[in-house]
């Protein structure tokens, strides 16, 4: 009998085609007349999802029987870390020029 759809699945694939949907909608000439919403908007999806990655690599360790479980949990955190960059890249854009330096 096949395994139940772990409960995270749903949620993992929502964020999936969200982000889909979203280069789908920016792909071309398009111009965002509203920057730091947008810019908002993706550093708290980037955290949202730094986050996310940092809970999926915990649970990673927690069923950690044999050595895929370390190579997961290594990728994991790569991606948490590209994830931390880029919600920082994106505060620092919106900040106000000043305090840019």
């Amino acid at each position: 009998m096949p395994k139940p759809i772990p409960t995270y699945a749903g949620p993992a694939m929502d964020m999936r085609e969200a982000a889909f949907e979203l280069a789908a909608c920016l792909r071309g000439d398009v111009q965002v007349d509203q920057p730091d919403v947008l810019l908002a908007l993706i550093r708290a999806t980037a955290v949202a999802l730094g986050n996310s990655i940092s809970e999926m690599a915990d649970a990673a360790d927690s069923a950690g029987q044999d050595a895929a479980a370390a190579l997961l949990r290594k990728a994991l955190a790569d991606q948490h870390g590209s994830a931390q960059a880029l919600a920082e890249a994106v505060q620092a854009l919106t900040r106000p020029r000043m305090l840019r330096g």
